[in-house]
């Protein structure tokens, strides 16, 4: 098993945040970042395709990049605790959507067997723009969860260990009607999803490692 990353240069993310991530997690296992730049002192594997943006994750499924299983993180997770349990999970799993867990799936954390990968890449690559046209809102997530009906969820098979900022952690306001939190990391929490603003770098709380560190 490989844990992997995927860095699209000409957006928000940078070599700064995939070494920021990388810190975090544990240094035993083999870590690939999936990137069309060169980063010193990290593993990289070239992108091939012109996916743009949130479709360059799509080359994790390609059976030819990577020959292993995959447990994949978008760059802005927090790590907080050993996340042992969850690395050595084996089957396919991705997040229930967490503001619509009846919608969709989360594509920011994900274990992919090696041999599912061919699913979701030979299904894409049939029509790409007709898919990128299809879910540009949805985006990955929502094309993989329609290849991967069957994905067991991170919150099903480990409950209170993966949470979101804005669900679990924020206190419910007028612009954050549906967070639940009370400011404060939820015990037995090891993992935090921030998808989307504001990113853990752009928050002080004491919890989130300053991006550069």
């Amino acid at each position: 098993m490989k844990i992997v990353t995927v860095l699209r240069s000409g957006g928000e993310y940078n070599a700064d945040h995939v070494r920021w991530l990388y810190k975090q997690l544990p240094k035993e296992y083999e870590k690939i970042c999936l990137t069309d730049l060169t980063i010193p002192d990290v593993d990289t594997r070239k992108l091939t395709t012109s996916f743009p943006g949130w479709w360059a994750k799509i080359e994790l499924f390609d059976p030819e990049k990577i020959d292993d299983d995959i447990f994949y993180l978008d760059l802005d997770v927090v790590i907080l605790g050993d996340i042992s349990e969850l690395l050595a999970h084996r089957p396919l799993t991705m997040l229930n959507d967490f503001f619509y867990p009846e919608k969709t799936q989360n594509s920011a954390l994900m274990r992919i067997p090696h041999d599912e990968k061919y699913k979701v890449w030979e299904s894409f690559n049939r029509f790409p723009e007709l898919f990128m046209r299809r879910y540009r809102e949805g985006g990955d997530q929502e094309f993989i969860s329609k290849i991967y009906p069957h994905a067991q969820t991170w919150q099903n098979c480990f409950p209170g260990q993966v949470v979101s900022y804005k669900k679990h952690i924020v206190q419910k306001s007028k612009k954050n009607e549906h967070a639940t939190g009370n400011g404060k990391v939820p015990e037995g929490a090891r993992i935090v999803c921030f998808h989307g603003k504001p990113r853990p770098w752009q928050c002080n709380e004491t919890w989130v490692p300053a991006l550069g560190e």
